[in-house]
């Protein structure tokens, strides 16, 4: 019996330590991907604005060029969605 529980013991002490290895290698791994997202939603919110900008000035630039093209594309929309 004393090997039992020896053996007992040990899978217990060893079965705690490999769960605090994954535990602590999943917690480096959610901090890694939380990282990435963070990074990543900077660069979008970034190339977001960039383009806002782009547009504005392009809009800022040629009023009615805008204007005309927004007219077209209204009513592109406005024949393709037409119930009839």
């Amino acid at each position: 019996m004393a090997t039992y529980s020896t053996s007992h013991g040990d899978l217990r002490d060893n079965g705690g330590a490999a769960a605090e290895r994954i535990k602590e290698k999943v917690g480096r791994t959610a901090e890694s991907v939380k990282e990435s997202v963070r990074e990543g939603t900077d660069r979008v919110q970034a190339e977001a604005s960039h383009a806002v900008d782009s547009f504005r000035h392009r809009v800022s630039e040629r009023p009615l060029t805008s204007l005309a093209i927004g007219v077209c594309i209204g009513l592109l929309a406005g024949f393709l969605f037409h119930r009839r």
